[in-house]
C-alpha cells in the first residue's frame, strides 16, 4: 500500500464522518507512536491543494512552515534544499513522494519527519451582505524511514469560529484563518509529543 493511497483513504473517511465537526477542535488520528530516540529535524513537504482557489496550498505549506519554525526544539529543512530535491527526481509540488523517494530524501537531507498534507476549502464565502472566511486541511507526520504516516489531523474553522467558540472577533480574511487553524494542530501536536526528541 502506497503511501498516496493511505492519505486518499484517510481523506475520504473523514470528509464523509466530519462534515458536523466544524467549530470543534482539531481531531487527531496517531497510526503508530513515534520514536522518541529520534532528532527534530522536520522537512515540510509542499501541501497538495483540493480547494477550489488555485494558492490554497501553496499558501498553507508557507503559514505551516512560518508556524513550525516558532517552535524551538524543531530544526527545519532548508526550502530550498527540498525544492532541489523534488526537480531531481521530478515530482510535482503537491504530490505526494513514494516510500523510496522519502528514504533518499530523508537519508541524504538527514529528514527526522516529514510533515505534509492536504488543503480541502480555502475560501472567503459571500454570506449576505458579510463575508465568511473557510479553511480545512488534514496535516500528517510521515516517519521516513517507515515510510508510514505516524499521525493525520483534520482540522476546519470558519471565520466565525473564533466569536462562536472562543469569544475573539470574527476572522475575515481566509490567510489570517489558515495560520490559527494550523497554529492550533501543532499546538495540539506538541501537547501529544511532537518536540520530545533527542535533539
Amino acid at each position: 500500500m502506497t503511501l498516496r493511497t493511505i492519505f486518499q483513504g484517510f481523506a475520504i473517511c473523514l470528509l464523509f464522518v466530519l462534515s458536523a465537526c466544524a467549530g470543534t477542535g482539531p481531531i487527531l488520528e496517531k497510526n503508530f507512536p513515534m520514536d522518541e530516540s529520534r532528532g527534530c529535524r522536520v522537512a515540510v513537504l509542499p501541501m497538495g491543494n483540493e480547494s477550489d482557489s488555485r494558492n490554497g496550498g501553496g499558501i498553507a505549506t508557507v503559514i505551516l512552515r512560518s508556524e513550525l519554525s516558532r517552535l524551538e526544539a524543531i530544526q527545519l529543512v532548508n526550502d530550498g534544499d527540498l525544492s532541489t530535491f523534488y526537480r531531481q527526481l521530478k515530482i510535482m509540488p503537491g504530490q505526494y513522494p513514494s516510500q523510496e523517494q522519502l528514504r533518499v530524501m530523508a537519508e541524504t537531507l538527514g529528514v527526522d519527519l516529514f510533515v505534509g498534507g492536504a488543503v480541502f476549502e480555502f475560501a472567503d464565502k459571500d454570506r449576505g451582505k458579510r463575508t465568511e472566511a473557510s479553511f480545512a486541511l488534514i496535516l500528517q507526520i510521515i516517519d521516513p524511514v517507515q515510510g508510514n504516516i505516524a499521525w493525520s489531523t483534520y482540522h476546519r474553522r470558519t471565520g466565525g469560529d473564533y466569536r462562536k467558540v472562543m469569544h475573539f472577533g470574527v476572522i475575515n480574511t481566509v490567510t489570517e484563518l489558515a495560520r490559527e487553524t494550523i497554529r492550533e494542530i501543532i499546538d495540539l501536536w506538541v501537547e501529544e509529543g511532537f518536540t520530545e526528541c533527542a535533539g
